[in-house]
């Protein structure tokens, strides 16, 4: 029995496989394509590239919501 103090555990060959994280990429990519721009969003789709390895495509994904709000300013 697991005490209320110790984090609950985690598989992580089931929830992190390659495949699964390739779901979970294509996932938010098409919610965001879908307009559903939330920064969530793009902070879950940056994670999920970063575990595939894909560090560039993780930061470019965690920066595009700062570009937005930076045109937003520039704007009004």
């Amino acid at each position: 029995m697991q005490s209320l103090n110790s984090p609950p555990t985690v598989s992580t060959d089931s929830q992190f496989s390659s495949r699964n994280l390739e779901w979970i990429a294509d996932h938010y990519e098409t919610l965001i394509t879908d307009g559903h721009t939330s920064s969530h969003n793009y902070w879950y789709l940056g994670l999920a590239y970063l575990l595939q390895k894909r560090e560039l495509d993780a930061q470019a994904t965690w920066f595009i919501p700062f570009d937005e709000a930076s045109d937003l300013e520039s704007v009004t």
